[in-house]
């Protein structure tokens, strides 16, 4: 096996002026629609099972330590059903289900449903999950006041 590189492709020139530089400008690729077809998603920054990741596609997730979860996190000071989660269409919301530990958003312990914004830890336990949107990304961020 030969580990030279493969040959390069070469346009047909017929009809085609040239440049003269002999080199191509590179192709830009749009990024927003790449960011929108991506879902949320869970990322578990701390706790025992650190770095796992959970993808939200669907509507509702009960999360918690039961394994018939749609997402589970296995750690015992995580309650068997803890939260749910529920796309709405100002975004993701976040409630406690009358877990033991409670539960709570950016160090703040929520009582009712939370709208989420791109980069919120929720604490769960000793478990916090960070949620990821970037196809959402600026949920909590406010215009600015005054004049620029």
């Amino acid at each position: 096996m030969s580990n030279a590189p493969p040959p390069a492709r070469r346009r047909p020139t017929s009809g085609t002026p040239s440049s003269g530089t002999g080199s191509r400008a590179p192709v830009r690729r749009s990024t927003a629609g790449a960011a929108a077809a991506r879902p949320a998603k869970l990322v578990v920054v701390a706790g025992p099972m650190e770095g796992e990741e959970f993808a939200l596609s669907e509507l509702e997730y009960t999360v918690g330590r039961a394994t018939d979860n749609p997402i589970c996190i296995q750690d015992t000071s995580v309650s068997r059903k803890h939260v749910t989660l529920r796309k709405e269409s100002a975004g993701w919301m976040v409630s406690d289900m009358g877990s033991g530990n409670g539960t709570i958003v950016n160090g703040e312990p929520i009582s009712e449903e939370t709208l989420l914004a791109n980069g919120d830890v929720i604490t769960l336990g000793d478990s916090e999950l960070r949620y990821e949107d970037t196809a959402n990304s600026t949920a909590k961020v406010q215009a600015p006041t005054g004049p620029r």
